[in-house]
């Protein structure tokens, strides 16, 4: 904090100061031999000129420095490694660049230049984003560093276009990286550049491997990634999915009917011990329940009774339905009566609703379901773990969290919002059921600046964006 304050932004009289003192030195000395007086004394007066010059020369020094500052600083670029290295100097903080403190004579400073104008100190550029004249109000930067723990709640990152949110995104996600930290990307608007700046930070903290994509626009070298895998309560899938549907009052009869639908399918996958995805479900909303009442009658069934003989029960029925019809009698007479399953009763209500009607209750939940499985979508977002007929990798959250892992997930929602919005938001829900806070100062952080679903914020704690071989 300087001790006495100058306006650096008035005229220069310094400068002034000096050229009068240099002209009257000059002139002293080339006079000299034309004045009939001692000619000495001419040279001593020239001499007192330059020591008096000398003295104004410094105080004209600052205040051109000062406005020169004005002009902004050139791009500085700092790579990965240099970054690593910085990393030490600032140990167990996070950098965020260089720059300066926003103290009271910086204020001061700024509220005499905006009364000046700052284009009649400083060159003006018709392209340049930003006050770049702000550089001038400190005589020098350093570095800029907050603790890890101010990170560990929510941040905000506002900015247009060309600002330098994705270079601030670079910053942190590298630095999150090479701390060994788990680092999710949620990029709406798929960044070729931020995805390979994410695997060259991985490859610089030494685990190269840790590194998935995940982009539906490139499925041949996209990982495959489950947004059903982790749940408390399989209640939970089916709230995920019907949240999807665009409800004007919250209390719409359609999407509850489709939500019900979903969970009493869900709990009979897992009765029958069947991962559920969005493939199964899609699969089972369209062509009918029956061949999961049956398995599930059964399976409850044996549970109830081990001795439980499914072909005795259901004779010489051949169609599916009418097999379903004597399990449901075998059902109701002999095991609901002592034990009923409330996941058993919810199938058989779903196969004995009126078929049309069941079709026009659910018609609201089906584009969304088409959208999530049609194409390459469908083994990307229902992928089969113990299939060897995909080879690429799969990647769920679970595994993210615990292994310390960094995952790219590109939306492609600038060319197709409504799935990119989708897949977002049941990753989003999914991430919800992890408690972060056992995880240390980890990041989920999302970049955006066209999407009203991700509008340029940072959710935090699970992080991401990226440096690599320059930034600025």
């Amino acid at each position: 904090m300087m001790d006495r304050y100058t306006n650096p932004w008035r005229a220069n009289y310094e400068a002034i100061a000096v050229a009068v003192w240099l002209l009257l030195a000059a002139f002293s000395f080339a006079s000299a031999p034309h004045w009939r007086l001692h000619t000495p004394a001419f040279h001593a007066f020239s001499l007192g000129a330059i020591v008096m010059a000398l003295t104004w020369l410094p105080g004209a020094l600052r205040m051109r420095t000062a406005r020169r500052a004005l002009n902004g600083r050139p791009l500085a670029f700092v790579t990965a490694e240099e970054l690593a290295k910085t990393m030490h100097r600032v140990k167990g903080q996070l950098w965020l660049g260089k720059g300066f403190e926003w103290e009271r004579d910086q204020a001061q400073l700024a509220h005499d230049l905006l009364r000046v104008g700052p284009s009649r100190l400083a060159e003006v550029s018709l392209t340049a984003i930003g006050a770049h004249w702000l550089h001038g109000l400190a005589p020098r930067e350093k570095d800029l560093a907050v603790p890890l723990s101010t990170m560990e709640g929510h941040l905000l990152v506002v900015g247009t276009t060309g600002a330098g949110k994705t270079r601030l995104f670079d910053l942190l996600v590298t630095q999150a990286v090479l701390r060994g930290e788990a680092v999710l990307i949620i990029d709406p608007k798929g960044d070729r550049e931020l995805r390979d700046n994410a695997r060259r930070a991985c490859a610089l903290a030494g685990r190269p491997q840790s590194f998935s994509a995940f982009h539906p626009a490139y499925p041949e070298h996209s990982c495959r990634i489950d947004p059903m895998a982790t749940f408390g309560r399989h209640t939970e899938l089916a709230s995920r999915i019907a949240a999807l549907l665009p409800s004007e009052t919250g209390a719409d009869p359609f999407k509850a009917f489709g939500q019900m639908a979903m969970s009493h399918i869900i709990a009979g996958l897992l009765l029958v011990a069947e991962r559920p995805n969005l493939l199964k479900l899609r699969h089972y909303l369209e062509g009918g329940v029956d061949a999961l009442v049956e398995r599930a009658l059964v399976t409850y069934c044996r549970q109830v009774n081990p001795r439980f003989d499914a072909a005795a029960t259901i004779g010489k029925a051949r169609d599916s339905i009418a097999r379903v019809q004597a399990l449901i009698r075998h059902y109701r007479q002999r095991v609901a009566p002592q034990q009923p399953s409330s996941v058993i009763d919810g199938l058989v209500n779903m196969h004995e609703h009126e078929r049309v009607h069941f079709s026009k209750m659910v018609a609201s939940l089906m584009p969304v379901l088409v959208m999530l499985t049609s194409g390459e979508l469908g083994p990307l977002l229902s992928p089969d773990p113990d299939s060897d007929r995909d080879s690429r990798s799969l990647m769920r959250m679970t595994d993210l969290i615990n292994d310390r892992s960094v995952a790219y997930i590109g939306l492609d929602s600038l060319s197709d919002g409504m799935v990119g919005s989708a897949i977002g938001s049941l990753l989003i829900a999914e991430l919800i059921c992890f408690d972060l806070s056992m995880f240390g100062s980890n990041y989920c952080l999302t970049t955006s600046s066209s999407l009203s679903f991700f509008e340029n914020v940072v959710l935090g704690p699970v992080m991401a964006n990226t440096l690599a071989q320059g930034t600025q």
